[in-house]
């Protein structure tokens, strides 16, 4: 995975596949595609970068943390393969108070269902 900035996530937005995530206690989350318009109308969030893996056969996710969460800036945490990264924002929403995970995934990539379920509008 690539040391991309923040801003470098931000420019990609329009040419990646997008998804957002609503986390409660009343159920598992659910997942749905979204426009760039409608993902940035709903921060804040916590965000997810889902890329083909440096072998091109692996895929590995990282998480981007809003300011406040970590700390007094935006956090980029550590890459780890999608099934875990899904574990640890369901972790990170509860801790932190906060409502949605975005995604943002490479155009060449297919949602797995076993990371979470994925519904239609």
């Amino acid at each position: 995975m690539s040391e991309k900035t923040l801003d470098d996530i931000w420019s990609e937005m329009p040419q990646r596949r997008l998804f957002v995530g609503d986390y409660s206690k009343a159920g598992p989350p659910k997942y749905r595609a979204v426009s760039v318009d409608t993902l940035l109308s709903l921060a804040p969030f916590i965000l997810m970068e889902i890329d083909p893996g440096e072998d091109g056969e692996d895929v590995e996710a990282v998480t981007w943390w809003p300011g406040g969460m970590v700390s007094a800036d935006h956090q980029r945490g550590p890459p780890m393969s999608p099934e875990l990264m899904f574990l640890e924002v369901k972790l990170l929403t509860a801790l932190n108070g906060m409502e949605r995970v975005a995604v943002t995934m490479a155009p060449e990539l297919e949602w797995d269902s076993t990371w979470a379920e994925l519904v239609a509008d």
